[in-house]
């Protein structure tokens, strides 16, 4: 209470949230030795994460009938999938103030709020790749896919570049409001509000 006619509201509010998943390999690529066939051989570009493995249509010729599409099998996490090494951690900081002030027959109600926010996207997928066969016996032999629609678009691939992104945007808000009481059944308000956003 500022005065007998004038009271005001402060707050602040704050937001921590963290969505992220990682693992932990007991292995990496250069744990398979080199060489021709029949001696298995990944070539990961100096990355030490083993990468995925997709074996598309496992199942073969004993594939289910009436399924919609081809039975796959992931092996691990890989450069495909938006699962493991992928997340978001958001920051988020909202202050505002509200204001009452009676005059008379009029009771004028303003305030203003901000928020700013952070949002990281963290991507770690990069670095990272995805062996994918059309099939078991082409992935015990060591035959990858280049992808196509007979392999259900799965790629052989690897992932290079920055996938993360930082995001920001600040956002401002205020409002006047004018009550009026004209009689003592009868009132008649006006307001107005605006908003503006900064990314």
């Amino acid at each position: 209470m500022v005065k007998s006619n004038l009271s005001t509201t402060q707050t602040l509010g704050i937001i921590r949230e963290k969505n992220y998943g990682d693992n932990a390999q007991p292995f990496g690529p250069t744990s398979i030795p080199g060489g021709s066939y029949p001696s298995g051989s990944i070539n990961e570009f100096g990355s030490s994460y083993f990468p995925g493995v997709s074996i598309y249509n496992v199942l073969g010729s004993y594939q289910p009938a009436g399924l919609p599409a081809q039975a796959v099998l992931n092996i691990g996490p890989n450069a495909e999938s938006q699962s493991a090494n992928t997340g978001v951690f958001q920051n988020r900081l909202a202050p505002s103030g509200n204001a009452i002030w009676t005059l008379g027959k009029h009771t004028v109600s303003f305030g203003a709020s901000y928020t700013y926010t952070q949002l990281n996207t963290v991507d770690k997928r990069t670095g990272t790749g995805t062996v994918a066969t059309d099939d078991l016996s082409q992935m015990l032999q060591g035959q990858v896919l280049p992808g196509s629609s007979s392999s259900g678009f799965y790629v052989t691939s690897f992932l290079q570049g920055n996938a993360t992104r930082y995001y920001r945007a600040n956002q401002l808000g205020t409002y006047v409001q004018d009550k009026w009481q004209v009689t003592p059944t009868l009132s008649l308000t006006r307001a107005c509000a605006m908003t503006g956003t900064e990314a």
